[in-house]
């Protein structure tokens, strides 16, 4: 009888070869993101993706360690509320990554435990196939230390290091603001 019903046994074995290729197939795909996913676990820099509207919906661990926030805390809140005491800090990189696609600049935070730091920062706009916008892809690199050095170097090169008074440099730095100023005004 099964031989009679030859047509029908090889379509059901055809659904379920497809049923199996096509689960097999969904498996590989999860693995690899998966394994993309610990991939940005193990950045040394913060990683963050948001949703159109600035929801955190990607945290991974170096963000967690730069920042103080695990990510079961950070998902969903908008960024600019978690990481900083003022907001429209981000409303320039905002205007920009929209306008360009991206933005790279420097942008000073907030830790959860309210210290501050600076971070380098690289927004990059995610959009799909129609070119509609999906997310915002952010990488911040703490550069606190960096900043801290820089301006350390720029006090000593204007301020004597033992009386913290103005040096020569820094006379003539703000002598020549004045001669610019009183150039302008035909003083």
């Amino acid at each position: 009888e099964p031989l009679r019903q030859r047509d029908f046994v090889l379509s059901m074995f055809r659904i379920f070869a497809a049923r199996v290729s096509s689960e097999l197939e969904r498996q590989l795909a999860d693995a690899r993101i998966r394994d993309q996913a610990s991939l940005l676990d193990k950045a040394q820099d913060a990683i963050i993706v948001s949703d159109p509207a600035h929801h955190i919906m990607y945290w991974n661990k170096s963000a967690a360690r730069l920042y103080g926030w695990a990510a079961e805390e950070a998902l969903g809140l908008r960024m600019r509320s978690l990481l900083s005491d003022d907001p429209s800090v981000f409303d320039v990189p905002r205007q920009a990554v929209r306008r360009d696609g991206e933005w790279r600049g420097g942008l000073r935070q907030c830790r959860k435990d309210g210290s501050k730091l600076v971070v380098e920062a690289h927004w990059t706009l995610i959009t799909d196939d129609r070119g509609e916008v999906q997310s915002v892809l952010a990488i911040h690199t703490d550069i606190t230390a960096r900043k801290e050095a820089e301006e350390k170097v720029q006090h000593l090169a204007f301020y004597a290091q033992l009386t913290r008074l103005p040096n020569r440099a820094s006379l003539m730095e703000r002598l020549q603001r004045a001669m610019a100023s009183c150039r302008r005004d035909h003083r």
